[in-house]
């Protein structure tokens, strides 16, 4: 029986597997299968129960913190707007206007914080950091030295603008405000001439101090008659002085530059633009001071219009020669022409058409009348007209786009056209005379009735 109950278990076992597998089998088969497998299956004992836990003591509250301040959009607080190129750059020039973009953008917004309303180049720069509302001669330093920039002479003879330069100086310390060390006057011989700039100059100041009574003792002179250049001479200046005196006491020295006042202007441009190129270069590099004496240029506000025309060219010759240093500058060097100076160089083209058309009308006008034949001038504005207007063509080739030309050849076309404008412009255009007797009576007069407390409270000013 035994036997028989574990076959039919089997065989039941085997059914069941059967019927997982082929639901289509017979239902009797499958009711044994079902009564074979009902076995109760023995109740788990049931798990004993969690201790209660104690309950955590609830954290204190924290504080809160105080809400911060409603902080603006990054675009409401940037101080300036960089612009983004559009399309990527395609050439070093792109690159070098967005960068020169940016530069601008920077220092317009350092002005605007520093509360500067007006462009930086109308104000005076001195790059040697010395206090330009400063009256010449009250230096700490320990040595004076004053340099009057001499002018071509008309004859062998001193000139109006060249006596006006020697003057100021006079007047300054007549008034005790300046006496200085040493005076030095520059300028050597010119061609067809026989005495040198520096020596008319020297004559001239003697023999008014001597007039007007003036002490210079103590006071060294120096004479630089080997350049005619103003760059040139203020060099052999510097090296002459550290020659006889050593290059420690070329650093105890501060040095008072006298000349006119385009002429000053001129030179502060080119120490701006064309920093190697400069004359106070050569200052700064020995360690140096200087300040400026501006001598004032008559003929722009002469009661003679032909007068008051030819200064107002020569002013414009003046912009030429801040352009001609930039040329020089950028076949020496090596390097790109200032894009400030193709605008500069456009500007004074309009400016001489202008002058042209004044001086056309002047003909015809019965309120504006030459006293002197100006035909010559005619013929030297039409010709520096077409000089200027050429050499704009040869450094800007293209009139759509701003990159100037670094081809030598064009820059030294260039070069040769405007130095012949500057040429005949000083030639032909310079209303500059010969100091007369009467103009030498009527200086000394104004000199003396002038007391020294006037003469200071006029230098002050």
């Amino acid at each position: 029986d035994t036997r028989i109950e574990s076959n039919i278990h089997t065989k039941g076992s085997q059914k069941t597997k059967n019927m997982a597998i082929k639901p289509s089998s017979s239902s009797s088969s499958s009711k044994k299968a079902s009564s074979t497998q009902s076995v109760k299956m023995p109740k788990m004992p049931q798990m004993p129960s969690m201790p209660h836990m104690p309950q955590m003591p609830q954290m204190p509250q924290m504080p809160s913190m105080p809400s911060m301040p409603h902080m603006p959009h990054i675009n409401q607080i940037s101080p300036i707007s960089i612009p983004t190129p559009k399309s990527p750059i395609k050439s070093l020039h792109e690159l070098t206007e967005q960068i020169s973009e940016l530069l601008h953008l920077n220092t317009h917004h350092h002005h605007h914080h520093q509360g500067h309303g007006s462009d930086s180049r109308n104000h005076v720069v001195d790059p040697s950091h010395h206090d330009k509302n400063q009256v010449p001669g009250t230096s700490t330093r320990t040595t004076e030295i004053a340099v009057i920039f001499g002018k071509r002479l008309q004859r062998d003879q001193m000139t109006v603008e060249y006596g006006n330069r020697v003057v100021s100086l006079i007047r300054l310390i007549r008034a005790g405000e300046y006496k200085p060390d040493v005076i030095c006057f520059t300028g050597g011989v010119d061609e067809g001439s026989f005495v040198s700039q520096a020596s008319a100059g020297y004559l001239f100041f003697r023999s008014m101090c001597e007039q007007l009574d003036i002490d210079l003792s103590n006071i060294h002179f120096f004479l630089e008659d080997s350049e005619t250049l103003s760059r040139q001479s203020l060099l052999s200046i510097v090296e002459n002085v550290e020659e006889h005196l050593g290059s420690d006491f070329t650093r105890d020295c501060h040095f008072t530059l006298i000349s006119s006042d385009y002429h000053v202007f001129r030179m502060q441009e080119v120490h701006r633009l064309s920093p190697r190129q400069s004359m106070l270069t050569a200052l700064e590099r020995h360690g140096s001071t200087y300040s400026f004496l501006f001598a004032f240029y008559p003929f722009c506000v002469s009661k003679d219009p032909a007068v008051s025309f030819r200064g107002r060219v020569m002013i414009l010759a003046n912009e030429l020669s801040i352009i001609l240093v930039d040329i020089n500058a950028a076949l020496r060097d090596r390097s790109f022409f200032n894009v400030e100076n193709v605008t500069r160089l456009k500007t004074t083209l309009h400016k001489l058409r202008e002058m042209d058309r004044l001086a056309h009308g002047a003909m015809t006008s019965p309120q504006l009348k030459f006293s002197t034949d100006m035909r010559l001038c005619f013929r030297v504005l039409e010709e520096s007209i077409y000089a200027v207007r050429e050499a704009i063509k040869l450094i800007v080739p293209s009139e759509s786009s701003p990159v100037t030309t670094t081809e030598a050849g064009n820059l030294k076309k260039a070069k040769r056209l405007l130095s012949f404008t500057m040429h005949e412009l000083r030639n032909n255009m310079d209303p500059d005379r010969p100091i007369l007797p009467q103009d030498w009576e009527d200086t000394v007069a104004e000199i003396t009735k002038t007391s020294p407390m006037k003469a200071k409270a006029a230098a002050a000013a």
